[in-house]
């Protein structure tokens, strides 16, 4: 809950949409699986039907394991805020 916390903190008129954000972005992760789950049954009931998500998914994890390997920036580095702690 910390993030719930802090963050709004530093946008007083934003904080209600941050807190709704939060709260929808948390049913959607939760509850998506499971529904998502249930709705895609027949298709995965195949047998061949789960080797494309799970080459996708492995395409992913290699892709995440090569780049510090090959030296591979995937973003610029963060600004820095202006807070020092002193």
């Amino acid at each position: 809950m910390v993030l719930l916390g802090s963050v709004p903190a530093r946008y007083d008129e934003d904080a209600r949409i941050f807190g709704t954000g939060a709260m929808v972005s948390f049913f959607v992760i939760f509850f998506g699986p499971g529904y998502g789950a249930r709705a895609l049954a027949p298709l995965f009931a195949r047998p061949g039907a789960r080797r494309v998500p799970d080459v996708s998914v492995g395409l992913v994890m290699w892709a995440f394991a090569g780049k510090p390997v090959l030296g591979i920036r995937a973003l610029p580095p963060p600004p820095r805020c202006g807070l020092s702690r002193g």
